[in-house]
């Protein structure tokens, strides 16, 4: 199965057998993937691996190699490996993230920092009892 094969049915069960979508992302090398299918990569690293799973850490480490593997990563993909990083609890590497993110988008690092909490919150908030 090629790799956009693998992210598709990861993308088609993972809400239904996390286990299995863990397993299938973890064997695509997101950097090979299409600048088009990053993004959805990112986020079921993160939704998957992160949130459904609790390991923050694989998804904060798979989220920085993805990023440091592309010669200028998508804004999208700075947000991800910053939430990923701060639920993980390295604080340094997601201000570094969301200072890249800063820099993209052209807004103050403290705006993009905001934007990271804001998304790890609603990554936490299924998790939360009511």
């Amino acid at each position: 199965m090629d790799i956009n094969a693998l992210l598709d049915e990861a993308d088609a069960c993972h809400d239904d057998d996390p286990a299995r979508g863990a397993a299938l992302l973890r064997q695509i090398d997101g950097a090979a993937l299409g600048a088009d299918r990053q993004p959805l990569y990112g986020f079921l690293i993160n939704h998957v691996l992160g949130e459904k799973l609790g390991d923050w850490a694989e998804a904060s480490q798979r989220q920085a190699s993805l990023v440091q593997g592309l010669a200028a990563p998508p804004p999208v993909l700075l947000r991800h490996a910053a939430v990923a990083a701060r639920l993980a609890g390295d604080h340094a590497a997601s201000a570094g993230q969301a200072a890249a993110l800063a820099l993209a988008v052209k807004v103050t690092p403290a705006q993009a920092m905001e934007l990271v909490m804001l998304a790890c919150a609603a990554l936490q908030a299924p998790g939360l009892p009511a």
